[in-house]
């Protein structure tokens, strides 16, 4: 009942779950209520969604005002005094005209125990009855059900059966097909009989049968119904005006049953396909084709040879004939007359664009050969098919996009090369991910951020490919989900932080969602941008000069004196030990050095060519629309991240660096890890003190027309995934949750608390007030790093730079180590005398150089791996429920400093991180279970990624058979 009150105006994460009655909150010497371990001193057990209410509600006695912590506070579960039932049935029984009442409780297999109330005579009026009650009663006391009977017989097994239908003590039918339709869909689910007037979740329906249910009224029915519509519509007869509601504002009428036909067709009336084509059960095998559908053992031999190959073998080939190819080069050049150094210079960059070339195009090749054209159905986990789509998948990751994602028009080509049929004037983002190439259609003149659009998801120990067609002049924001089997309509435009189930009918055409698709943004004519090109290769000069400067000392100092004509004269020349001294420091300096030259460069260049930003419109000018794409190339936000792992992403040293960018920054900010995607304008962002952020958001000064200030007040708490538009205003202890939507010029009142986004706004969980706009902002992290005040000795800034530059340049070098390992096993097995006397080949020297590399590399790999693990028993140890605050723990700084650890798995090859080509692999089961995670047999573990994955696996637990991906699971919580 208390859930059914407050759901009109709380979000469901704020529901109360448990109820405890006391005669007084427990509370302090000041008179403040004491929340701190208050469960642990109730002895409060776990409950989950099946627990049934009775076993929700307590009643405890209050320990005296200013007790200690550590003090138990009596509670036990709430009785069910049957009398006192009985006592106010018999005060209304003149009214009610009642001659005889029996009262008994329903024994259930959940251990609810329902009470039911028998009267007589037979026309005893029970809705009037119940209304009686409900005055002198609890909700938890009245009787489930009240059945009026002619006579009640001696004998009470010959009682009426109660249905215990639960929104009331009789049966309302359904009096429409909506109704009809989701009643079934209820029923089935529950398993059980359901009124139109039932309560789902106090029917026993769970957040995880929500989801599912949401999911067959989607199919069903193909209507965008959120999932979250079920906890404001949690009666089927609500349930049912709201999605004929959208049906409504769809163009689509009512449900009538002859629609369930066409709705698993897959087409739709224009030939798209169908929003509901991936739980179709006709196209997708359900039912009698689920049962033999099973996945395979994750662990057979042929499934773990499949899914090591990208790491043990196409990862080290291609690495190692990228040297192969550049040695070649510089050989060649040297014998056309360049001399060293320059042809050394020479042979990096256009082995660079051959490899750019090349390698995209291999994948293209593998693609057609491995799997051919991709086809839609669903497709048991390891099988055949599983194995040849992840290898594919794995095939696209280690050879990238090269010189084909220079831009939209070299993007498109590529993917047409792989498949998909893509439009004219269609413009995607650089970092978007698209994948089933072939079940992928995009309409002409339609703008792509950066997202993820593919036809793959997991269902049931299958994944299911299904088709996604998103129609022309489509306009889709970052952070936008776009689910399998969808059919975007023709002109939709979905903002961030959205999904494709948000689409009505004003997301046709909606300007406020397309302005702030980073793609649509207008760029400066030519001449403007040949300008700024100049610009960018001299900024990119300059940050190149350390390393050109150890290059230079590397190939001019004589160690070596002879000419360089042959292959075997390259060898012997790389592995003179000063040389390769020389090339570890190229490598170390290209880490640490590097980012702060190009941050100097772009100083220089914002003070002397792109000048402040102010508020305005973005394209005003050709000069204004220049500076902001100008900065956008040269360093927008997620830039800061290089520096940011040297020197400490969340201490003082990015607050400096922001402000000398132009950003107006408080004290005490703890700085998310990812840092900001997306800003450019930083003049026109301000954060006041005390503020935590999340990771992975977007600050978005500017959209497509116009530029305004972000102003993060004191104290605020800005989460994971968020979007901040231009204008917004996050007040003085604002908490915006995960997923959270900061619309455009709209200031959110102090204290209130956000969370995720509905139709392009946030959801308010709690509205703020005038006691948050004055109470104290500071927070732990500034408690403890900044004031020093903790129950710990709290390491200084430059002890955190120390560490992540230490294990930068650790992992720099270590990476170097299997080609130098390489190179020296190849001049043992060649012999070091006969490499002056004898002219090998380079085909010689590469049949001894690739087998050595691999075996080098993948004891690389390994050992990565377990220097990983090592190092997160070794600074967090086994992680334990509880809290863990900056000033009382010193969990979190040793947090700090095993993630700058972890840096020799989340940097290596190619940038990519080593976990990334072990997604949907047994291997990364096996690598979090070293982690202390408890997880079942033939667990399918990202097979498409996540970031982040589990950050504390310790705390995760998943059955036999489960299936993650695309989800983040996290066990912490960034408390303020």
């Amino acid at each position: 009942g208390l859930q059914r009150f407050v759901a009109s105006t709380l979000h469901p994460a704020k529901w109360p779950q448990v109820v405890v009655f006391m005669d007084e909150l427990p509370k302090g010497q000041a008179n403040k209520v004491q929340r701190i371990r208050l469960s642990n001193r109730l002895d409060m057990k776990p409950i989950d969604d099946r627990t049934s209410q009775n076993f929700r509600m307590f009643e405890a006695a209050c320990p005296p005002r200013g007790s200690g912590l550590d003090i138990k506070i009596p509670m036990r579960q709430i009785d069910i005094d049957l009398q006192q039932i009985m006592n106010v049935v018999q005060r209304v029984r003149g009214e009610m005209k009642i001659e005889h009442s029996l009262i008994m409780s329903i024994p259930k297999p959940d251990g609810s125990d329902p009470v039911v109330l028998y009267v007589t005579p037979e026309n005893v009026d029970v809705h009037k009855l119940m209304k009686g009650l409900q005055k002198h009663l609890h909700d938890y006391l009245l009787p489930k059900q009240i059945i009026a009977l002619d006579k009640i017989p001696e004998d009470y097994n010959q009682l009426k059966k109660p249905d215990l239908l639960d929104g009331g003590d009789d049966y309302s039918p359904p009096s429409n097909d909506t109704e009809r339709e989701i009643q079934s869909i209820w029923e089935k689910l529950l398993g059980k009989k359901c009124s139109i007037n039932a309560d789902f979740f106090e029917s026993g329906g769970s957040s995880l049968l929500a989801g599912r249910m949401v999911a067959q009224i989607r199919r069903v029915m193909d209507v965008p119904l959120t999932a979250a519509s079920i906890f404001s519509n949690r009666t089927i007869s609500s349930l049912s005006s709201s999605v004929n509601s959208l049906r409504t504002q769809l163009g689509k009428g009512e449900f009538q049953a002859s629609c369930v036909d066409e709705a698993t067709s897959g087409e739709n009336a224009s030939g798209e396909n169908s929003s509901n084509m991936l739980n179709s059960n006709k196209q997708w095998g359900e039912g009698e084709e689920q049962e033999r559908l099973r996945a395979f053992s994750q662990t057979s031999f042929f499934a773990l040879t499949v899914q090591a190959l990208p790491l043990s073998l196409i990862y080290p080939l291609r690495r190692v004939s990228t040297w192969i190819l550049f040695v070649a080069l510089w050989v060649s050049l040297q014998q056309a007359g360049i001399n060293r150094l320059a042809g050394l210079i020479l042979a990096l960059a256009i082995g660079r664009v051959v490899s750019g070339v090349f390698f995209p195009l291999f994948a293209v090749i593998c693609k057609w050969i491995i799997i051919g054209r991709y086809k839609p159905g669903r497709y048991p986990l390891w099988g055949q098919y599983y194995l040849r789509w992840w290898l594919v998948d794995q095939i696209h990751l280690l050879c990238g996009r090269g010189v084909f994602r220079y831009n939209s028009a070299t993007l498109c080509f590529y993917y047409r090369m792989l498949g998909a049929k893509i439009g004219r004037k269609v413009a995607i983002d650089h970092r978007a991910k698209l994948a089933e190439f072939d079940l992928i259609e995009i309409g002409s003149n339609s703008c792509i951020d950066n997202i993820s659009v593919r036809s793959f998801c997991l269902d049931k120990g299958c994944m299911v490919l299904a088709p996604v067609h998103i129609g022309e002049e489509v306009c889709i924001a970052s952070k936008v989900a776009v689910v399998p089997g969808i059919a975007i309509p023709s002109k939709t435009c979905l903002g961030p932080n959205s999904s494709s189930y948000d689409i009505t009918p004003a997301s046709i055409g909606s300007v406020q969602d397309k302005i702030c698709c980073r793609v649509t943004f207008a760029k400066p004519n030519f001449l403007w941008r040949v300008y700024g090109r100049l610009i960018l290769w001299m900024v990119w000069i300059f940050e190149q000069l350390p390393v050109l400067l150890v290059l230079r000392l590397m190939v001019l100092y004589s160690w070596y004196v002879a000419e360089l004509d042959t292959y075997c004269d390259v060898l012997l020349w790389f592995l003179t030990p000063e040389r390769i001294g020389y090339y570890l420091a190229i490598r170390v300096v290209r880490t640490t050095v590097l980012p702060f030259f190009r941050l100097f460069a772009v100083i220089l260049v914002k003070k002397a060519v792109i000048g402040k930003f102010t508020p305005g419109k973005r394209n005003a000018t050709q000069f204004e629309t220049f500076r902001h794409w100008l900065m956008g190339e040269l360093f927008p936000g997620e830039r800061l991240q290089e520096i940011g792992h040297l020197i400490g992403v969340h201490y003082g040293g990015i607050s400096r660096i922001l402000r000398v960018l132009g950003a107006k920054v408080g004290d005490r900010i703890y700085w998310p890890g990812s840092l900001f995607e997306g800003l450019v304008e930083y003049d026109l962002l301000e954060v006041g003190d005390d503020v935590v952020f999340g990771s992975r958001s977007i600050i978005m000064t500017a959209d497509a027309e116009d530029c305004a200030p972000i102003r993060i007040e004191a104290g605020a708490n800005v989460g994971d995934r968020c979007v901040l538009l231009p204008g917004c205003v996050i007040g003085r202890n604002v908490v915006f949750g995960s997923g959270g939507l900061a619309m455009k010029n709209t200031e959110y009142e102090a204290g209130s608390k956000w969370v995720g986004c509905r139709f392009g706004k946030p959801m308010l969980l709690e509205a703020g007030g005038e006691a948050a706009a004055t109470a104290s902002t500071l927070r732990p992290f500034g408690n403890a790093f900044h004031l020093k005040n903790a129950s710990y000795v709290v390491y200084p800034g430059w002890v955190h730079a120390l560490n992540g530059c230490f294990w930068r340049c650790f992992a720099a070098m270590y990476r170097s180590l299997p080609i130098i390992a390489g190179f020296e096993l190849t001049a043992e097995f060649l012999g070091r005398s006969t490499l002056v006397v004898v002219d090998y080949s380079l085909w010689d020297i590469g049949l001894r150089m690739v087998p050595t590399f691999i075996v080098m590399q993948n004891l690389s790999t390994v050992l990565s791996l377990s220097l990983a693990t090592l190092m997160k028993w070794f600074y967090i140890g086994r992680r334990r429920v509880g809290v863990y605050n900056w000033d009382t723990s010193s969990y979190c700084q040793r947090w700090q400093l095993y993630l700058s650890a972890t840096v020799i798995i989340r940097q290596a090859y190619f940038g990519n991180g080593i976990l990334e080509y072990l997604h949907g692999t047994a291997f990364l089961v096996w690598f979090f279970r070293a982690h202390g995670s408890h997880i079942g047999r033939n667990v399918c573990l990202y097979p498409t990624g996540a970031d982040p994955m589990m950050t504390e696996p310790e705390l995760v637990a998943i059955g036999d058979g489960a299936s993650v991906d695309s989800a983040s699971l996290i066990a912490h919580i960034n408390s303020r």
